[in-house]
């Protein structure tokens, strides 16, 4: 019986999906109505020009799980496949009397699948955008750093194309022997 048992566990760990999801994305755990632990999920615009509320659902909190290898960068979902999940975003209706917006929840139903693949794309776009960044910082640092040797020797070959005049280094020593009468 036990056998079987762990047959049946094994298949249901083979057949789930997780998604990756950034922790700053992921809530604190809540109660729920039903005093179970939940935990409220952010799905962010695709469209980082979009500056609209952004979507979220709720999980229960053990589906939730610390991603181990990302040095707790990244949380982890857990859930079947074919799982509907409600989206549930905030839009404005309209405006009131007084000029404040009024927002409407807009639910949109979507499957586990499908929600992985919009983080997945989420991912892959920021992580090219950033690498991208980096190259330009590093071209500017480098242009920068370039700019500085420039200066430092074009600073030292006009100190050295400049000859002191024997008279001030007489009145520099004659300075110095003047105070260091004072010092003993």
């Amino acid at each position: 019986m036990s056998n079987n048992q762990n047959e049946a566990a094994n298949k249901n760990e083979k057949n789930l999906i997780s998604i990756k999801i950034a922790k700053a994305l992921v809530s604190d755990p809540f109660l729920g109505k039903d005093k179970r632990e939940y935990r409220e999920i952010k799905l962010p615009n695709e469209d980082s020009n979009d500056k609209s509320p952004w979507s979220t659902f709720v999980v229960g909190a053990n589906q939730v799980h610390l991603d181990k290898y990302s040095n707790g960068k990244l949380n982890y979902i857990s859930m079947k496949p074919d799982s509907i999940i409600t989206l549930k975003k905030n839009m404005v209706a309209g405006q009131d009397d007084t000029g404040k917006n009024i927002y409407e929840t807009v639910e949109t139903k979507i499957s586990a699948a499908d929600l992985k693949a919009k983080y997945d794309n989420m991912r892959s776009e920021y992580n090219k955008t950033n690498k991208a960044e980096k190259v330009n910082k590093q071209a500017e640092k480098a242009s920068v750093l370039d700019q500085i040797d420039k200066n430092q020797k074009d600073l030292a070959a006009k100190q050295a194309e400049e000859p002191t005049a024997p008279y001030v280094e007489k009145e520099i020593d004659a300075h110095i022997r003047r105070s260091s009468r004072f010092l003993c």
